[in-house]
């Protein structure tokens, strides 16, 4: 986990979308061990569950934002993101286009 969270920051992320214990330990301890890298860390949405965790981030993610969902997949994160997706495209005037796993947040025509 740890080595995740150290190739999170290494993308330079905006938005980190992490569930679990263990993600969010290892996020603390990284940020423990690198002291450097918390003025530049990404902003963090840290949930229990899955479901939760679109919600979340749906209010953290702004025009222009990269965004990466981690989790395992017995936590099925693909639904996940897809919930985040559907979410944010019926409601705002953006898009969200999910490639590899990094979410990128882009313009859209205004709807009317």
């Amino acid at each position: 986990h740890l080595e995740v969270v150290r190739y999170c920051f290494e993308l330079e992320l905006d938005i980190l979308g992490i569930v679990g214990f263990r993600f969010g330990a290892a996020v603390q301890r990284f940020l423990h061990q690198n002291p450097n890298w918390e003025s530049r860390k990404p902003k963090i949405s840290h949930c229990t569950s899955p479901e939760s965790l679109a919600e979340d981030m749906m209010w953290r993610i702004t025009e222009g934002d990269t965004v990466l969902v981690k989790g395992s997949r017995s936590m099925k994160m693909e639904q996940t993101v897809e919930n985040l997706v559907e979410k944010i495209n019926q409601g705002w005037s953006m898009r969200m286009v999910y490639k590899d796993g990094i979410m990128q947040c882009i313009q859209d025509i205004p709807r009317e």
